[in-house]
C-alpha cells in the first residue's frame, strides 16, 4: 500500500512522528511519500533523512495567509502519486484530500492526525477537522 503523508515542512513534531512510523514499519509493508509544505522552508534535516531512508518527497511553499494557489498545488501532487492512503498531520489540508478522493473514484482511505490542542483551536478548524 502506498501512502502519502502531507506533513509541516519546518520545526515541529510532523516530522518526528513520520520518520517514527516509518522506522516502525520494520517488514517494510508500505510504500511512503512525503509530501511537505508550509509557511517555512524545509528542513535539511528532513530531506536527509528521507535520501537515506530511500523515500520520495516533495515540497510546496504556502504563502501568508489565504492562499488558493497552495491548495490547487497540493490536490495535484497528491493526485499525481496516486496513493491508496493520504495520512495528514492536521486538518489544514483536508479539502485537497477529499476532492482527491471524490474525483478518483473514493477508494483512497484518508486519515487525519490533528495535531493542535483542542484548546486553542479556532471555528475554521473545528469545521475543517468535522467535515
Amino acid at each position: 500500500m502506498k501512502i502519502l503523508h502531507l506533513l509541516y515542512s519546518g520545526l515541529g513534531g510532523h516530522g518526528n512522528v513520520f520518520f517514527s512510523m516509518v522506522n516502525a514499519d520494520v517488514k517494510k509493508e508500505f510504500e511512503y511519500l512525503a509530501f511537505f509544505n508550509g509557511v517555512e522552508e524545509m528542513r535539511d534535516e528532513y530531506i536527509e533523512r528521507c535520501r537515506k531512508q530511500d523515500i520520495p518527497w516533495f515540497f510546496v511553499k504556502k504563502k501568508r495567509g489565504l492562499d488558493t494557489g497552495f491548495y490547487k498545488k497540493i490536490y495535484t501532487e497528491i493526485k499525481k502519486a496516486a496513493p491508496q492512503m493520504i495520512f495528514l498531520h492536521g486538518s489544514s489540508a483536508i479539502l485537497p484530500a477529499v476532492m482527491v478522493k471524490y474525483f478518483t473514484g473514493g477508494k483512497k482511505k484518508i486519515i487525519v492526525r490533528e495535531t493542535q490542542a483542542t484548546h486553542l483551536k479556532e471555528n475554521v478548524g473545528w469545521r475543517w477537522l468535522i467535515w
